[in-house]
């Protein structure tokens, strides 16, 4: 997975949070504006996802993470105990994709799926910046 990470404004603190995944396939072909990629930043090179949905996204397109200091036990998506006692399932905030940005890749689009993809540049916004910390990490393990 692939984060990117924007500021949060601080409410009262709800258990945990949301984050909708984004998909990304590698089986979909590369567009021009990622040609000139390299092949070490392939989630870069790969502009093409799954559209937004047209119904309410299942419990698996979300990836949850947790207060540690407020939540005492977790069951997959979402919060079981609290320290205060049980937790209100229905409390996780949910942060849009504008505030936080997760993307995933998978191998394989289907047929549903090719029907349903859209360019998305956002995070060839930073291909310099991603760029030039690989390129120091790999030359450092002598891959490049």
């Amino acid at each position: 997975m692939f984060y990117v990470f924007h500021t949060v404004r601080k409410e009262k603190t709800p258990p945990g949070y949301k984050f909708e995944l984004t998909y990304f396939y590698a089986n979909l072909d590369l567009h021009e504006e990622a040609a000139d990629v390299p092949h070490y930043l392939w989630a870069l090179r790969h502009t093409l996802r799954e559209s937004p949905y047209s119904t309410d996204p299942n419990p698996g397109r979300y990836k949850s993470l947790f207060d540690m200091n407020t939540v005492r036990g977790i069951d997959s998506h979402t919060t079981r105990l609290c320290l205060s006692g049980p937790c209100d399932s229905s409390r996780p905030k949910s942060v849009s994709n504008d505030t936080v940005f997760i993307g995933h890749y998978k191998t394989m689009c289907d047929k549903k799926c090719m029907n349903t993809t859209l360019h998305d540049l956002t995070l060839l916004k930073y291909k310099k910046q991603v760029g030039s910390r690989v390129v120091k990490v790999l030359s450092t393990l002598q891959l490049l």
